[in-house]
Parts: structure tokens; sequence; C-alpha cells
């Protein structure tokens, strides 16, 4: 493996966000807004998630599961085809 050097960069950690909520996956479109506010809008997420039944989110877990799973694939194989 080849050593770089950028003597004048600095170093950062990626800022990608790395987590899923697939709990809320369910609310699909329901969580778009225009609410500037962020905590109006994460009370309207509250809302809409606590609103949901058991049988409802249920439904949606598995069609969650599955787009988490694509995506996941993806950056594996997107990985893989950069490696050497």
């Amino acid at each position: 493996m080849a050593a770089l050097h950028f003597p004048d960069a600095e170093l950062m950690p990626g800022l990608v966000n790395c987590h899923t909520h697939l709990e809320l996956t369910h609310l699909g479109g329901g969580v778009q807004h225009d609410e500037p506010e962020f905590l109006k809008w994460i009370r309207r997420i509250r809302e809409l998630k606590e609103t949901t039944s058991a049988e409802a989110f249920a439904r949606r877990r598995w069609p969650a599961f599955a787009i988490a799973g694509r995506a996941a694939s993806r950056a594996l194989r997107k990985r893989a085809a950069r490696a050497p």
C-alpha cells in the first residue's frame, strides 16, 4: 500500500450520517415538511410515530429492512470495485 503525503492538509472524519431509523420508514412522505425549526419538526415526527399502530409498523418492517439491505449491498459493491 502506498503512503500519500499531504503536508498542507488537515485530516477530517467523514461527514456522513451512517445511522438509520428503520422505525420511521413507515412514515414515508409523512416526514416531509416546511418547518424551519428543528424542535417543531421533531415533535411532528414523534407525533406521527406515536400514532402508528403496532400492526401498521409491522407491515412496513420488512420493506424497510429490504431498503437498508439494498443500500448496504450497493455500498459494499462500490467498495469492492475500488479495491486493488
